[in-house]
């Protein structure tokens, strides 16, 4: 899973130390970079920690609005339904965003989503349109809402994740022919 428990064997390549973060093991990859479980320990608390890929930000400018956005939706997303983000670094070449580790599974993970009824999955799907909604009002949009960004905490509640390629919407105009996400 992107945020959750995952059962990635450790890398014993991974870095380990991202800023004040200590990093303790590969969680999981995708097309933005690689995703580790890391401790804060300045607040001591386990949180996810997404490195992008360093292909991605080719220019300057490319990163700066990654920033701006990053920073962005972390003043907007303040929803019991997404997954808070704490932090965003630049750390000579490598960007990475520092979020809530939520440990527990995707609405992707079929040993996830078995368990529940389609009345159960129904009022999930519910509560997800309800934080995306709240995003929404805050005039930003999720560019990568797929099964695999809703992850499932230890109490059966959804959070979406993955609000790093997120756009508000006064920017989107600008956007047109744009690609991110899945």
């Amino acid at each position: 899973s992107s945020f959750g428990s995952g059962t990635r064997p450790p890398s014993p390549n991974h870095p380990k130390r991202l800023g004040r973060y200590e990093v303790l093991r590969e969680l999981g990859r995708g097309a933005f970079g690689c995703v580790y479980l890391g401790r804060d320990p300045q607040l001591d608390r386990q949180v996810a920690i997404k490195v992008a890929r360093c292909d991605l930000f080719a220019s300057e400018d490319m990163a700066a609005r990654f920033l701006s956005e990053a920073r962005k939706a972390a003043q907007v997303c303040k929803h019991p339904g997404i997954v808070t983000l704490y932090d965003v670094q630049r750390l000579g070449d490598t960007y990475y965003l520092v979020m809530d580790y939520v440990e527990g599974g995707t609405l992707e993970d079929p040993a996830t989503t078995a368990k529940l009824s389609q009345a159960e999955i129904a009022e999930l799907v519910a509560r997800v349109a309800e934080a995306v909604h709240f995003a929404h009002t805050h005039g930003l949009v999720h560019c990568d809402l797929k099964p695999a960004n809703i992850l499932i905490d230890g109490n059966g509640d959804p959070k979406v994740a993955d609000f790093g390629l997120a756009v508000l919407e006064s920017e989107q105009s600008h956007r047109k022919g744009e690609r991110s996400g899945t």
